[in-house]
């Protein structure tokens, strides 16, 4: 299954001259896709996304899931989809009005 969150706050991870792990923000919107695999309980799907460890937490600015939220989520499951939003605050749906930047 796909999961696609609209993501103002994007970072991208890169290694410094010590090879330690380091993110910096990336400007712009993007589109950030999950695919999580079907065999995984419902729950095992929404944790993918929003646990502190969890995909969006890597892939958006602040050190911690809650630092900043998608803009809008869509799903293949409308019940993940929903948890997610409830979960991180934000819309089911793209708005018809929202362009990635890349």
């Amino acid at each position: 299954m796909q999961v696609l969150l609209g993501n103002s706050a994007a970072k991208e991870a890169y290694r410094d001259a010590d090879g330690k792990v380091c993110h910096r923000p990336i400007e712009g919107r993007r589109v950030t896709r999950v695919v999580i695999p079907d065999s995984y309980t419902l729950m095992e799907k929404v944790r993918t996304v929003i646990d502190q460890d969890g995909v969006w937490n890597h892939h958006s600015r602040g050190d911690n899931v809650r630092d900043s939220s998608p803009d809008w989520v869509e799903a293949d499951d409308e019940m993940v989809a929903q948890i997610i939003a409830q979960e991180l605050g934000c819309r089911v749906g793209r708005p018809k009005t929202w362009k990635a930047d890349a």
